[in-house]
């Protein structure tokens, strides 16, 4: 008799990659996570992560990963093990809280005794706190429709922070102010523009100015700023400053003004 021997197979079961998720805190940050790991398979695998319009957003070949910095969406991950045999595709779901969804608008500018008169409305899809930023060193917590008397014309950068101490969502909105009447006001003017704060000046004859920044305890961060100016504007950068208050101090004809800020 003869023996025969047959074929013998080896069968990889490859098991799917460990997938944990992150949730986005809010539908407006990018802050969620997919979390990859080898799940006791050998080697690595080489992963493709795109996002529900078909853009990749990471690809590499590891045995653990962690993809940040995602929306909320649903994701499609595909592995691959470079054998030919095993290619895994998984869907998962980025969650997160609704984010308010607001919009700000304003009324036509009105002249009072006061200044120019401005109301502003915002329109949010649920209750949420409001922080007003005017532009013009007023910072106020308030409602949804808020008016304002800005003391002088010139450009100002309206912000609005809108919170519902989950999501939070920051407008804005520039206006440029016409005025004959309050045109021509000496005082400087100090507004905030991103990380700058901007001295407005709207002298009717060249004037020697000195300004220097202070923090809350009163040091100097900003000094030394000499010039002559008329009308003009003098740009204050912030950028590498921490969050706080700050003064603003301006010396012009004997005289000193001093306009408190918020970065």
């Amino acid at each position: 008799d003869s023996w025969v021997t047959a074929p013998r197979f080896v069968i990889h079961v490859a098991k799917n990659p460990k997938l944990d998720v992150q949730d986005a805190s809010c539908s407006n940050v990018n802050d969620g996570a997919i979390e990859i790991s080898n799940n006791n398979n050998i080697g690595s695998w080489t992963y493709l992560v795109k996002d529900s319009r078909g853009e990749t957003v990471a690809q590499n070949t590891a045995a653990t990963a962690t993809i940040g910095n995602l929306a909320a969406d649903t994701y499609t991950v595909t592995f691959d093990n470079g054998s030919g045999c095993a290619y895994l595709s998984n869907q998962v779901n980025v969650q997160s809280k609704v984010a308010v969804n607001a919009s700000l608008s304003s009324s036509e500018p009105q002249e009072t005794s006061e200044g120019i008169k401005v109301d502003f409305m915002v329109n949010a899809s649920k209750s949420a706190s409001i922080t007003w930023n005017f532009g013009d060193g007023e910072i106020v917590e308030g409602g949804s429709v808020m008016s304002h008397t800005f003391k002088n014309a010139g450009d100002y950068n309206v912000k609005v922070s809108i919170t519902d101490d989950i999501c939070k969502e920051d407008l804005g909105q520039t206006l440029t102010l016409v005025s004959n009447r309050f045109s021509k006001l000496d005082a400087p003017v100090v507004t905030r523009n991103n990380d700058q704060f901007v001295v407005n000046f709207n002298f009717n004859n060249p004037t020697e100015v000195s300004i220097k920044l202070t923090d809350a305890l009163g040091k100097d961060v900003i000094a030394g700023v000499n010039k002559t100016v008329s009308s003009e504007k003098v740009v204050l950068s912030t950028s590498t400053l921490s969050e706080g208050i700050y003064f603003v101090n301006i010396l012009y004809n004997g005289q000193t003004q001093s306009s408190k800020m918020i970065k």
